[in-house]
């Protein structure tokens, strides 16, 4: 079977996720929505347990394409956008999804996840302790953002949820959303 078979899985985990919450990653429920039988996806995951570890994966290598986009230590706007499109490009929302399963289906799977965090965090270190503030804050603040439409898509408008963003990153959504790394 192909990777894109194996991704076509992945996605089909998420939407599930994503939907009806992470118990409802089953055999059966993926079967349905992935349009796969059991046994080709028994060929790439053996269990529940391997999928949501391979999800955490893909989120980690996602993080590693961010690291590398934004790798100038001079340009915190460029950071900062490639930080935002890591938490709202629609192409990467295995983030949030990979966080929520990791916490409360496999807890053990949390400490890559930090680690990868802090890997992040660290690239910041640079900066002085102003510099570094402001930084983490707009990163608190635009994790913040990503969770609530995680939560409730309409807490906020449309025009609300844009002035936000702008102001946070400097930059409309849509300019974040349309430019994606290299692979």
């Amino acid at each position: 079977m192909s990777p894109a078979t194996r991704q076509k899985i992945m996605e089909a985990a998420q939407r599930i996720a994503l939907v009806h919450g992470s118990s409802k990653v089953t055999f059966k429920a993926l079967m349905e929505e992935a349009g796969i039988s059991k046994s080709g996806i028994l060929y790439h995951f053996k269990s529940k347990e391997q999928i949501l570890e391979a999800m955490v994966d893909d989120m980690l290598a996602h993080a590693d394409s961010i690291l590398a986009l934004g790798s100038d230590p001079n340009d915190v706007d460029l950071r900062t956008r490639a930080y935002a499109q890591c938490d709202f490009d629609p192409s990467y929302q295995t983030v949030p999804i990979a966080w929520v399963l990791a916490l409360t289906q496999m807890p053990e799977l949390f400490e890559p996840v930090n680690i990868q965090i802090r890997r992040i965090d660290a690239t910041e270190d640079c900066f002085g302790p102003e510099a570094w503030t402001d930084i983490m804050l707009t990163r608190l603040a635009l994790d913040g953002l990503a969770w609530s439409d995680i939560f409730d898509l309409e807490r906020y408008s449309r025009a609300e949820r844009e002035e936000m963003f702008r102001r946070l990153v400097g930059v409309v959504e849509a300019d974040i959303t349309s430019s994606h790394p290299e692979d």
